[in-house]
């Protein structure tokens, strides 16, 4: 069956659920220009018109049930958190049919400072809040509490885990290095826990004020500082407010110390599960190709920053290879003008950005894929001690060395693998100038998609006159 078709079917099914679960007259239904399947739609039921937003699956199994999701709204509305209504649950095709709060995303729109603290203020306020419901609600509703410390500071990372060991199709030395990485560094001393929405630092603002706190399809029981972590990711592409402020307000609030470790290790959690969830697709052939590896590259970015900052390294930049034309790099180079020349559907403007992004990769690996791949054999052959023939061999050689690596190795090996994915990021275009074309796109922040020193950050706030006002 077409996309087309299946659009239709699932539009017609949501059509009827509208119709009969909430005996509503649908006024209009349109789907998202997105990768997941979402839908704004208005209804009048009675004399009152419904604003909904139709949450759909995301398909790939990584992150928990669209059920949980709902669940934990209605929890949290019980409790007093601004989110959307839950009004039910289609369940074909599955989506969350849910209340479309009004509101801008974060404080994008914002100008004045004043009003961008305030905002920010009340949302760490609900942040607090959330972190003191009583853990024993979301126990009873089957949320996983594991007894053993280090065990719940891994409670999600396990999941991802498991995920990405379903779908591993090829060598992935950095994610293998990663993973015995923090099973060897995981802060077993931290034993605090609460609701998490682990991907924290998504609210809306309408008029002012916090409209809703959204999205929870990863949310758990963990400890407090994996939310902390979300806001440091989230902050790289899309901006809340000074890192420093957001911290000392938030223990001024909850009362709680700010640990810079446990953060940057919840960073690197974070961070880890977006390289976790896609391993399948970067090794399947697909539009969406590109796109898999911007987020391989900021995920990876993230996560070697945070480690770095527990390690006290410095991250050397990493110059680019002289290009080499070949005989393909016409043909290379013509592809983005081919796409262009297509005519443009209604609809179809996240695919034709999918394809762009993709032929101006290809073009780039035309340029500088093999200095590439020598750079890395080389530096493959300095830690194991012999030359591969071929990038995947060397790829399979790196990983059997980094599964029984210790501390010795850190330094070196972080250094390694800080190369390999600068030189991943010489692949993708620029992004210069460019605007999201949906939320959560980081494409044109992936150069922004790190994060400094945590210990300098909150020093040079404390040092700062605006430290005073919180």
């Amino acid at each position: 069956m077409s996309q087309t078709l299946d659009n239709e079917d699932a539009e017609r099914k949501l059509r009827q659920w509208l119709e009969t679960e909430l005996d509503a007259q649908v006024v209009s239904l349109v789907r998202q220009d997105r990768w997941r399947p979402s839908w704004d739609a208005k209804v009048v039921r009675g004399q009152e018109e419904l604003s909904l937003y139709l949450r759909g699956d995301r398909g790939q199994g990584y992150s928990f049930p669209l059920s949980y999701e709902a669940d934990v709204m209605r929890l949290l509305e019980k409790n007093g958190i601004p989110v959307p209504h839950v009004f039910g649950m289609s369940d074909d095709p599955e989506a969350i049919i849910m209340t479309n709060v009004p509101g801008e995303r974060q404080l994008s729109g914002i100008t004045d400072p004043i009003e961008r603290r305030r905002v920010i203020d009340e949302y760490i306020g609900i942040m607090a809040s959330m972190h003191a419901i009583d853990i024993s609600q979301f126990e009873e509703a089957g949320f996983a509490n594991p007894a053993d410390a280090g065990e719940s500071q891994q409670n999600f990372h396990r999941i991802s885990v498991n995920f990405y060991r379903n779908l591993k199709a090829r060598p992935e030395p950095f994610i293998e290095w990663v993973l015995a990485w923090m099973d060897r560094n995981v802060p077993r001393h931290r034993t605090e826990r609460s609701f998490v929405t682990y991907d924290a630092g998504q609210f809306l603002v309408d008029k002012g004020r916090v409209s809703a706190v959204y999205d929870f399809e990863i949310a758990h029981i963990n400890d407090p500082m994996v939310d902390l972590a979300g806001w440091r990711v989230r902050n790289a592409f899309e901006p809340l407010e000074d890192i420093g402020y957001m911290y000392r307000k938030y223990e001024r609030l909850t009362g709680r110390t700010i640990d810079c470790d446990v953060i940057n290790y919840h960073v690197m959690a974070l961070s880890l599960a977006a390289n976790l969830a896609i391993a399948g697709q970067l090794a399947t052939p697909s539009a969406e190709s590109g796109i898999w590896r911007v987020w391989e590259v900021a995920g990876a970015r993230y996560t070697l920053s945070a480690m770095a900052d527990i390690l006290g390294v410095a991250l050397e930049a990493v110059p680019a290879p002289a290009p080499l034309r070949s005989s393909n790099s016409v043909a290379a180079e013509a592809m983005k003008t081919a796409i262009e020349a297509l005519p443009l559907a209604d609809g179809s403007s996240y695919q034709r950005k999918m394809a762009l992004l993709l032929a101006e990769h290809l073009r780039l690996v035309d340029l500088y894929g093999a200095a590439i791949d020598r750079q890395n054999i080389d530096d493959v052959e300095n830690v194991i001690g012999w030359r591969p023939s071929t990038s995947l061999e060397g790829d399979q050689a790196l990983e059997d060395y980094v599964k029984t690596a210790g501390r010795e190795d850190d330094e070196r090996l972080i250094g390694l693998f800080h190369r390999r994915i600068e030189r991943r990021r010489m692949l993708l275009p620029s992004f210069e100038g460019e605007q999201p074309l949906a939320p959560g796109d980081v494409s044109p922040f992936i150069d922004q998609c790190h994060v400094p020193p945590l210990r300098s950050v909150l020093e040079r706030f404390d040092a700062s006159a605006d430290a005073l006002e919180v």
